[in-house]
């Protein structure tokens, strides 16, 4: 029984990865993209992992 799903951040993650190959931005533009991936990964593993903890323990 999973009690606490993550939330799909896939597309989001595509579309700013997407955005870094555009030539018209440039690279401060393409540096705070590339954090904002950083964080969306970062976040998504921290989900992944509080939902992992909540479903084990509260089965």
């Amino acid at each position: 029984m999973i009690i606490k799903n993550t939330d799909d951040k896939q597309l989001q993650l595509d579309e700013l990865k997407r955005l870094t190959t555009l030539p018209s931005i440039n690279s401060k533009q393409r540096e705070q993209i590339e954090q904002e991936i950083y964080r969306l990964q970062k976040g998504h593993q921290g989900k992944k992992d509080s939902a992992y903890e909540i479903d084990f323990y509260l089965k």
